[in-house]
């Protein structure tokens, strides 16, 4: 009981992030898509291909050292492509930021991907629970598609708050915001 409490908290805190930083610049969501789906798919892509060594197989039994690899190569490569198409339409549909910026993001937005999956999974293990659902079953459940965004979502909105004040949308009011005063209990 107590775990599932804390899973749905965990959830609702980490999706808000999401919502707020949607209100910041609707571009940084193209930024955490980008990231936690490529992540995935490599970390999917690799690990059935070239998987052999495992990863962490008390929480997840199925997760490899070259899925992991690919897991933080994919999305940095394809941030690559994301950058070229930033550049090639003058920030119209991207984010405007440097070269090393991009992959400096897809290489930590990639580890924090795969440390959401962690997390995700052993919160199905200690509730002894194989998927999170029966929506995408094929997928292990509709929060196996939603927990590699769990943490980046967070760290999104900190590093646009903090490094990036230039890309926010003209009327969004940091001084009416007050996080801590939302997420009171």
């Amino acid at each position: 009981m107590l775990l599932e409490v804390f899973g749905q908290v965990f959830i609702s805190v980490a999706t808000t992030f999401g919502y707020l930083l949607y209100y910041l610049n609707s571009k940084y969501i193209t930024l955490l898509v980008f990231n936690t789906q490529w992540s995935d798919v490599g970390g999917y892509m690799f690990g059935k291909i070239y998987g052999k060594t495992k990863f962490a197989r008390s929480i997840s039994p199925k997760k490899t050292t070259q899925g992991v690899a690919g897991a933080i190569f994919l999305p940095t490569f394809m941030n690559g492509v994301l950058w070229l198409l930033s550049y090639c339409t003058d920030g119209r549909w991207a984010l405007p930021l440097p070269f090393v910026e991009y992959m400096c993001l897809g290489v930590f937005c990639a580890f924090l991907s795969i440390l959401g999956d962690l997390i995700e999974s052993f919160l199905k293990r200690c509730a002894n629970q194989k998927d999170s659902g029966i929506a995408l079953s094929d997928h292990g459940g509709f929060l196996d598609r939603l927990d590699s965004m769990l943490l980046v979502f967070p760290f999104l909105y900190w590093y646009a708050i903090n490094f990036h004040p230039e890309y926010h949308i003209k009327n969004y009011d940091f001084d009416n915001v007050n996080l801590w005063a939302f997420l009171h209990f």
